[in-house]
């Protein structure tokens, strides 16, 4: 291995510990009340580190929330790409059980990114993840239509209903130690037949 790969390892490696730390702080005092110092503290790193990373707070915390939107949406991309080939059924449980899986496994980071604290993105950047995840969930919503499951003129709204219907269970689960996961059939229940009885 070259030196060059190492240094960029270990940087990773220390950028890692950083914004978990930012993340376990922000979680327990909001993003506000989140100092630098503090967060070098808990990640075992020199102030300076900080700054030989992230230009400011702001900087940290954004590359934290675009972070977690990666990983989120690589954990779906991953889940609905093996189900491609299937039909909806199968397509809409692996697109939801992705979801609710990863937020299982950050549950620190659903109750930061709940609290309404995101961070001021860099203009350009990319859209939030609910919008993104509608997006995914469009392919979805096209498959149901093709297989005669979901009605033609529901399907512009359909997307966003999927993923209110998510965000539903993500927001009232939050702090329940249940798995998330275990929510899925909830969740599809409530997007294929709704409130009714």
């Amino acid at each position: 291995m070259s030196a060059h790969s190492l240094r960029a390892r270990f940087k990773e490696t220390v950028t890692g510990a950083i914004l978990d730390a930012a993340e376990e702080l922000a979680a327990e005092v909001g993003v506000p009340g989140t100092n630098l110092q503090a967060v070098a503290k808990r990640a075992g790193v020199a102030v300076g580190t900080i700054y030989n990373h992230f230009e400011d707070r702001n900087e940290l915390f954004v590359e934290l929330f675009t972070r977690r939107r990666e990983g989120l949406l690589a954990a779906v991309d991953s889940a609905t790409k093996g189900a491609s080939r299937s039909g909806f059924d199968t397509q809409l449980e692996a697109f939801v059980h992705a979801v609710l899986s990863y937020f299982d496994t950050r549950r620190t980071f659903l109750r930061l990114a709940l609290d309404g604290q995101t961070p001021k993105p860099k203009a350009g950047s990319a859209s939030n993840a609910m919008e993104q995840l509608a997006l995914r969930a469009q392919r979805i919503v096209k498959q149901g239509v093709k297989e005669k499951r979901l009605r033609a003129e529901a399907a512009g709204l359909a997307p966003y209903f999927l993923t209110s219907a998510i965000k539903a269970i993500l927001m009232t689960r939050a702090d329940s130690a249940a798995p998330l996961a275990g929510e899925t059939a909830r969740v599809i229940d409530l997007f294929l037949n709704g409130s009714a009885r």
